[in-house]
């Protein structure tokens, strides 16, 4: 046999090699193989011609295609109708009416589904409806169970959108057919449906009447099925005839089929007859609603206890007015048995927990409802239930009971919503975690509440952990829904807390956590925590935070920067995002990362949107050079999504057609900058409030450091230096020692600033006068005055004058050697020596004991404008002057502490704490050096009442002789 001929493979082997195959592969496997498989003739009846339009396709595939192919236009249809809805009606819609008959039961509940869908959504209605009536009925007939169930749904959809004609002529007749009990209780059953949906319309039908006493008629029906059936039509009956006849006719009833023999019928009479409850009147609900519900407790049947213990809660509600406190308690008892008894079913106790928000809304402005209904005792039994369904219902009403509570909510849940907290079981703690902001702000509603919410915290920290850890991948959601609560803890834990335990740990989740709605919810919640930042040092670590994600080596981290700058262009003012986020944003359009660039510029048009003001025309062009930099970008998207960008020009020109005036010239609406206006507003009233903050604690911290230090100074000079140092010693705490023998004498009180009532001192700032109080014993006045550039002087300086009201040494003239200059700054060399040298070799001079005042005082000197002194400008300066804060965790013994170690504050410039200096502002550089020139003390004794002055001037080169006379003088610089 040469090369080049075939080989017949079924002689060879004796079989056909289809057979081989089998062997081969299997049976199994060659089935699987033939259905994947299909062959030339097969493919060719599933193509269809490209041509065809929808309409079409749809008519060639219900009569000439697969069965597969008919059930994708039955699934299509709706979307036809909405589409193309006058040729389907015409067109396709009698083709189906045509086959459906014809068809395998399969197809015809899937076109029965499309309809009815398409019908449901409103896409068909009048007489296109009408065609199907008479195909509905065939069908409803078939033996097929299914078939016929889901074309009955779909005429009673049918019905309830026709025309009152078509249903006088084409339904009632059926409908009213008086045949008794000779009919099936099928077409019983189908009536009474048919009766619940002509209820909305039976008014505008002429036989209106015979609908009703048809209605009637089915309630007294003998098979239990048709009474429930009717029951549950009686709710949208009673509204379409009236209250009048509804109490007339229709409530004898419901009152009989509530006490009938079979227990579905009672429990369908129960449930539709509390959705009445809003409709029937307080008469109605006083007069038979109650008594019926008094006799269904009394008799507590057990195969209803579970419905009862369902409407309970809304029927103590609706009739929480009508009802006396005798019934009250009558109702409440029997609830407490319910939930407590050990006999109750799961079921039961799980209905119970879901109506405890209901039974405790009833009793909470009741004084002390909550206990004397024996609440909390129930309460705390479904809190340990052992069925799982009981706690998580319980836990999903939770805050609703706090909320009616209110303040007495914490003293009263706090062992519950700790115990549901920490439950083993995921379902419960899930349904406490969806609910936890709203729960914690009313809690936080108790007075007592705040030294115990720490725990809390700690507690939902360490939840959040857990979910972290263990929850990460597989229930990534609850991880979620916990953080997600996270917004609501500014108004509920101290800012202290907040930031420093939560942010971190958001920021660690925010980088180490791989799901993205995860990162997405924490990013909002840090928007939310910056927004209620109070504190200089908590915003600039948030900032500081935010940053960092900005300069990220990953892309991924850089896009939840642009994420954040998001939520600021929707949370804050434009002059928010303008002085802390343009710029940065903007940074981001020459990111490396196509994805980061594709994601910065659709903000660019609200970045655009949000400069309307004349002066930020600087920032508009630059804002237009990223827009033109993103659509010559090398990456197609970017520069597709750049091009498809609103042009600048039209959206002002659309803004200013639609706002006109002043704000659509800026593209900004009327009503989009007065809520920007309102967030710039709250934005400044929470800056102010943290200034005032700031600036009261640090007056308390001074206050308390100052009284603490001179009481330890007084002891450690007592007990080393002796009567010297002792007399300076009681100078500095308002009292003078004497030696023996010799009289006790007043010395003049020679601290300014401290916390005595009655002292005031005053502080003119080019003539702006502020009173403020000091501790001298007296009236004694510290006096300080600002000569700027435009002064006579010529140069910038700050005199301080201390004075008493009983100075009796005004004429004493200071030493030769008592005008020194010394540099303010704490990082001096020359400060910090002098500092210590005077703190431990010379009496304490007035300078440092006056020094607190005149800190108070300088801080509110950098900046200040001449024109303008009130608070709020003020306030602006300090901002300006961004003056360091003392470290508020400090207790005052170890302040005073520090200070007997240390000097007194001639640490290095880096030191974060300095106590009775002006604090370093940040822009030292642009604001004006000035030095203390300060009048000695008397060696050898306590000071003489207003024997010294101090002078603060611009520091100036000293000679070698003026050093040395500083270095031997008692001064204690400050």
């Amino acid at each position: 046999m040469s090369g080049s001929e075939k080989i017949d493979w079924d002689a060879v082997l004796g079989f056909a090699s289809e057979s081989l195959d089998t062997q081969i592969k299997g049976t199994d496997e060659h089935k699987l193989s033939n259905k994947l498989y299909k062959t030339e003739e097969e493919i060719g009846r599933y193509v269809v011609d490209e041509k065809l339009d929808d309409i079409d396709r749809a008519i060639h595939l219900l009569r000439n295609g697969a069965a597969i192919q008919k059930h994708s236009v039955a699934g299509m249809l709706p979307r036809l109708l909405a589409d193309r809805g006058a040729e389907t009606k015409t067109r396709l819609l009698p083709v189906i009416a045509s086959v459906v008959l014809s068809e395998q039961p399969e197809m015809q509940v899937s076109l029965g589904k499309g309809i009815s869908a398409a019908t449901e959504q409103g896409l068909l209605n009048g007489p296109p409806l009408s065609k199907f009536v008479s195909v509905a009925r065939a069908l409803m007939v078939k033996k097929d169970e299914e078939v016929a169930e889901k074309w009955s749904e779909v005429l009673l959809t049918i019905i309830g959108r026709l025309a009152p004609d078509v249903i006088e002529k084409e339904i009632l007749p059926d409908l009213l057919l008086e045949e008794g009990l000779a009919q099936p209780s099928s077409v019983r059953l189908w009536r009474s449906k048919v009766i619940g949906v002509l209820a909305p319309n039976i008014m505008k039908l002429e036989s209106h009447q015979k609908v009703f006493q048809k209605a009637i008629t089915l309630c007294q029906d003998t098979d239990y099925e048709v009474r429930a059936c009717t029951c549950r039509q009686l709710n949208a009956l009673a509204r379409a005839v009236g209250h009048a006849r509804t109490v007339a006719e229709l409530l004898p009833e419901y009152v009989e089929l509530i006490m009938d023999e079979e227990c579905v019928v009672r429990v369908a009479a129960i449930d539709n007859c509390m959705q009445l409850m809003e409709f029937f009147e307080p008469a109605v609900k006083a007069q038979t609603i109650i008594p019926v519900w008094k006799k269904l407790c009394e008799e507590q049947p057990p195969r209803i206890l579970q419905c009862l213990a369902r409407q309970l809660g809304l029927f103590l509600w609706e009739t929480r007015e009508q009802l006396p406190d005798a019934d009250l308690r009558y109702f409440t008892n029997f609830y407490h048995s319910l939930s407590t008894s050990t006999y109750s079913d799961d079921e039961t106790r799980e209905m119970c927990a879901y109506n405890f928000p209901a039974l405790v809304k009833c009793v909470a402005t009741l004084p002390q409802g909550f206990e004397s209904h024996r609440l909390d005792i129930a309460f705390e039994k479904m809190v340990s239930d052992p069925s799982r369904a009981v706690r998580r219902r319980l836990a999903a009403g939770l805050h609703d009971v706090a909320a009616a509570l209110g303040p007495r909510a914490w003293p009263l849940l706090r062992a519950g919503f700790l115990k549901l907290f920490g439950d083993p079981d995921v379902e419960v703690y899930k349904q406490i975690y969806r609910h936890l902001g709203a729960t914690l702000l009313e809690f936080v509603k108790c007075e007592s509440v705040e030294t115990q919410l720490e725990d809390v915290l700690f507690l939902i920290l360490r939840r959040e952990r857990e979910c972290a850890t263990y929850a990460a991948r597989s229930n990534w959601r609850l991880h979620q829904d916990l953080l997600a609560q996270f917004q609501y803890f500014p108004d509920v834990f101290g800012l202290d807390l907040l930031h420093g335990h939560c942010v971190p740990l958001l920021f660690k989740t925010l980088h180490e956590n791989v799901v993205l709605p995860i990162k997405q919810t924490i990013v909002a919640c840090v928007c939310t925590f910056l927004k209620y930042a109070k504190r200089t040092e908590h915003r600039d670590r948030l900032y500081r935070h935010m940053y960092d994600l900005k300069d990220s080596p990953s892309y991924h981290v850089r896009l939840l920067f642009v994420e954040l700058c998001a939520h600021v262009l929707t949370q804050y003012s434009s002059r928010f995002f303008r002085e802390s986020f343009f710029t940065p944003l903007l940074d981001m359009v020459r990111d490396p990362v196509a994805n980061v660039r594709l994601r910065v510029a659709p903000l660019l048009p609200e970045v655009r949107r949000q400069l309307r003001k004349a002066q930020d025309s600087a920032m508009q062009a630059r804002v237009t050079d990223a827009i033109g930099a993103l659509i010559a970008d090398d990456d197609a998207d970017v520069s597709a999504a750049a091009k498809a960008l609103p042009a600048g020009d039209s959206s002002a020109a659309a803004a200013r057609k639609a706002a006109g005036g002043f704000f659509g010239e800026f593209g900004f609406s009327r009503s989009a900058d007065s809520v920007d206006g309102l967030r710039e507003e709250e934005e400044q009233k929470a800056l102010a409030m943290e200034w005032d903050a700031e600036e009261a604690a640090r007056r308390r911290e001074m206050d308390d450091a100052r009284h603490e230090f001179a009481k330890q100074l007084a002891e450690k000079a007592i007990g080393k230096k002796g009567g010297k140092a002792a007399a300076v010693a009681a100078a500095v705490a308002g009292t003078t020692t004497t030696a023996p023998g010799s009289k006790s004498k007043p010395a003049a009180s020679i601290v300014a600033g401290s916390a005595r009532p009655k002292a005031v001192a005053s502080v003119h700032v080019k003539g702006m006068e502020a009173e403020r109080p000091t501790t001298s014993s007296g009236n004694s006045t510290l006096s300080l005055e600002r000569r700027g550039a435009g002064s006579s002087g010529g140069s910038s300086s700050v005199t301080a004058t201390s004075s008493s009201s009983n100075n009796s040494n005004n004429n004493s003239k200071p030493s030769p050697r008592a005008a020194t200059a010394l540099p303010t700054g704490n990082g001096s060399p020359e400060y910090g020596r002098r500092a210590a040298r005077s703190a431990s070799t010379g009496p304490v001079s007035a300078a440092f004991l006056a020094s607190s005042t005149i800190s108070d005082a300088s801080t509110r000197l950098p900046g200040l404008r001449q024109a303008n002194t009130s608070p709020r400008a003020i306030r602006s300066a300090r901002v300006g002057a961004a003056t360091t804060t003392t470290k508020a965790s400090l207790a005052p013994m170890r302040r005073s502490q520090e200070l007997l170690n240390h000097g007194f504050g001639g640490g290095s410039a880096s030191s974060s704490t300095s106590w009775g200096m002006a604090p370093v502002a940040r822009n030292a550089q642009t604001q004006p050096k000035t030095a203390l020139k300060l009048s000695p003390l008397q060696r050898g004794g306590a000071a003489k009442e207003g024997g010294g002055s101090i002078e603060v001037v611009a520091p100036t080169r000293r000679t070698a002789a003026e050093k040395e006379a500083g270095s031997k003088s008692g001064f204690l610089v400050k």
